[in-house]
């Protein structure tokens, strides 16, 4: 992949990321950004999202109590 292009693509996710959670953005939402950024259409499917592993999630739920 161009370096250009994944960078934007990288930019495209991060803004997104800073507004939604993780689960709330789709594919065809990063590739319509970075094709804004870009000046060019990207495809969804020419997206691949690498998520390391110790990479904490926020998501709403309950907290069972042991006792």
């Amino acid at each position: 992949m161009n370096p250009d292009k994944k960078q934007r693509i990288m930019q495209a996710a991060e803004q997104l990321f800073r507004t939604r959670r993780f689960h709330e953005i789709t594919l065809e939402e990063i590739a319509r950004e970075a094709g804004r950024l870009l000046g060019r259409p990207v495809a969804p499917e020419s997206i691949i999202i690498d998520v390391p592993e110790p990479v904490s999630f926020e998501i709403d739920l309950p907290v069972l109590d042991a006792g």
